[in-house]
């Protein structure tokens, strides 16, 4: 039997803990790498998107100063007289209007308060029966200047304080107080007024 002889010596082999840490830095090293390009592009088309938004912006504000250059280099007279007029049309008569309220109240009707809004007119009306009220109420429907009624409140209330004698209790007549919307019809209203106010 022949002698086995190696002369070559022998090696060890090293544990692979040292080779798996490496190869997972690398990997590690390789995604942040990645990540890094990915964020770069991605703040690169950002900024290109800003930088069209600012020009974009700048061209704006560079037309909106030549119209205000513009306006500013007109007649002022011309811009003033365009506006008296535009206030000129915008304006309602109405006395001939609330001349037609009272005349339309029945004999003890009273017109307590009167609000004109926008295309509406807000009224409060004190009467001695429901039904004056309820007819003041058709007579304004039945009117060419009012286009719709809406009778929002009726409450009833006794004139003075009749505490102290009981005869007088009876003898008070509670009143009706009526608060009513109306919608009026401008068109009506200026035509009437023309020449009037």
């Amino acid at each position: 039997m022949l002698p086995e002889i190696n002369l070559l010596p022998k090696i060890e082999r090293q544990s692979s803990v040292h080779y798996i840490i490496f190869l997972s830095g690398l990997i590690i090293c390789l995604l942040l790498f990645s990540a890094l390009i990915y964020f770069y592009l991605n703040a690169k088309s950002d900024l290109n998107e800003v930088n069209r938004n600012i020009s974009q912006l700048e061209q704006e504000k560079t037309i909106l100063e030549q119209r205000i250059n513009n306006l500013d280099t007109g007649d002022e007279t011309d811009v003033f007289e365009k506006v008296a007029t535009f206030v000129e049309q915008q304006i309602i008569p109405t006395s001939n209007f609330i001349d037609e309220l009272l005349v339309l109240l029945p004999e003890h009707g009273y017109l307590s308060n009167y609000a004109y809004n926008y295309q509406s007119v807000q009224i409060e009306t004190q009467f001695e029966t429901m039904t004056a009220a309820a007819d003041y109420v058709e007579d304004l429907n039945s009117s060419d200047y009012i286009k719709n009624v809406q009778v929002n409140t009726m409450n009833t209330f006794e004139l003075g304080d009749a505490q102290d004698d009981n005869e007088e209790i009876y003898s008070t007549i509670p009143r009706y107080t009526v608060n009513i919307t109306i919608e009026v019809d401008e068109q009506f209203m200026i035509q009437e007024g023309e020449g009037h106010e």
